[in-house]
């Protein structure tokens, strides 16, 4: 067997009409280039007098508001708000939260007429939810808008009729004005695929647990084209060619966000653009800022580079189906014992827990079983070990989808599994802790 180490050890080291269409097309909203941060950073125009009428698409809206409400700052005594940046024919809609921000720019459907200077602007701030619900209400295909400086205010109808709504407006001082911690400095663009940066945080978040202890364990790094996340108990790493170049490391805190907010951007025109301390992921009109963790999750590849005397290639269908049945009667919290024995494809692998009252539930499974070095003879040695139930399902049921036909195990250092899952597209690799026992403490009859 290979050198045993301790778990701790081994961490150390809705589509528009044709006409709509054809002027996003020919206006510069539409050929925004990727690196062009001017709309970005426009400076904030306060109007005090004049009326400015505009009108936008309903579906623009829900987009606009579903981006944006990712990062709303509110509380019990503070209202979550929402910055309008009205253009000659866009608008821009930015909100704020702590370590988060997004901007999206939609088009305007026409022109707002009161606006002379193309590049000019009027800025105003709204009550998101406010906002969020009249959109979310409204069943009219276009909505028409009038801002009112006097008055602070802004008049909302439908685009057939006069009835409507009036809200109250606010000063622009109610805003955090966040781009003062940005700066106009952006270094390169890097293309990314945010399905794929996505679905290695979706697997990083198995592991990663808020540890305030060791903040080093508090956060997802991507690195050398991988995504790596977990705790003294378990760690996963992600990799594919989808992550080539990609450096970024993740707050706990806030990794729901941005897994969420990736789901938004368009997967062939994406960039990830870097300040001295935000990211900032953008396609043609989102923009989606988060800070910088600035610790180091550990180094852990050398862990992965083990092997241990044999692998054991488990079917993904049975294995689920197998800890199905046993989670039956059981808290998820459990652990469940794992034996592994024989040979070849006369491998079997027995599975026994108990639930909370200390009724047993076992299950068994064929599975195969190949020797990684030379000099290892049958018989094979038999594996006993002890692992967190909700480790081990988590991870079959986060693969359900994979094209590849089994799950792979290996046994490293004496005192960790590992489980793998290969497919065309990625490598996912995790490390569950474990405890031993003599391996005939499981019946084989399961």
């Amino acid at each position: 067997m290979v050198e045993e180490d301790t778990f701790d050890d081994l961490v150390e080291g809705v589509s528009s009409n044709e006409e709509i269409k054809k002027e996003i097309e020919e206006s510069s909203f539409g050929s925004m280039d990727i690196q062009d941060f001017t709309v970005f950073n426009q400076i904030d125009e306060e109007s005090v007098s004049g009326e400015y009428s505009f009108y936008i698409e309903h579906h623009e809206l829900e987009d606009a508001i579903g981006t944006t409400s990712q990062t709303v700052s509110c509380s019990n005594t503070r209202k979550g708000y929402v910055k309008l940046m009205v253009f000659q024919n866009r608008i821009k809609f930015s909100t704020f939260d702590q370590s988060t921000f997004s901007e999206i720019v939609i088009p305007l459907v026409g022109e707002c007429s009161a606006i002379k200077d193309p590049k000019g602007s009027v800025s105003f701030v709204l009550d998101h939810l406010v906002l969020s619900n009249a959109i979310s209400n409204c069943d009219e295909p276009i909505m028409n808008f009038t801002y009112t400086p006097e008055k602070s205010s802004l008049f909302v109808r439908k685009d057939q009729g006069s009835e409507g709504l009036t809200w109250t407006t606010y000063p622009l001082s109610e805003f955090t004005n966040y781009h003062a911690k940005i700066g106009t400095s952006f270094g390169d663009k890097l293309k990314i695929n945010p399905k794929v940066l996505q679905d290695g945080l979706r697997y990083a978040d198995l592991f990663i647990k808020k540890d305030n202890a060791q903040t080093a364990l508090s956060l997802i790094e991507v690195r050398d084209s991988a995504v790596h996340s977990g705790d003294q108990n378990a760690i996963g790493v992600y990799k594919s060619v989808g992550l080539a170049g990609l450096s970024m490391r993740i707050k706990y805190e806030i990794k729901d966000i941005v897994e969420s907010m990736l789901g938004r951007f368009k997967q062939d025109n994406s960039y990830l653009f870097v300040t001295e301390n935000h990211y900032i992921v953008r396609d043609e009109n989102r923009f989606f800022g988060f800070e910088k963790c600035h610790e180091t999750f550990p180094l852990v590849d050398n862990v992965f580079n083990k092997r241990s005397d044999t692998s054991v290639f488990i079917p993904r269908g049975p294995l689920l189906k197998t800890l199905n049945w046993i989670s039956q009667p059981m808290d998820r919290d459990l652990r469940v014992e794992v034996r592994v024995t024989g040979a070849g494809a006369d491998t079997m692998i027995f599975l026994k827990t108990k639930d909370p009252s200390g009724k047993p539930s076992n299950g068994k499974l064929k599975a195969e079983r190949k020797s990684n070095r030379e000099d290892v003879s049958l018989p094979y040695e038999d594996w006993g070990m002890e692992v967190s139930f909700k480790s081990l399902k988590d991870l079959v049921d986060h693969f359900q989808t994979s094209k590849t036909a089994n799950v792979h195990w290996e046994i490293l250092g004496g005192k960790v599994l590992l489980v793998r899952e290969s497919d065309p597209d990625y490598d996912a690799k995790s490390l569950l802790s474990f405890v031993t026992f003599a391996a005939e403490k499981i019946n084989q009859d399961g």
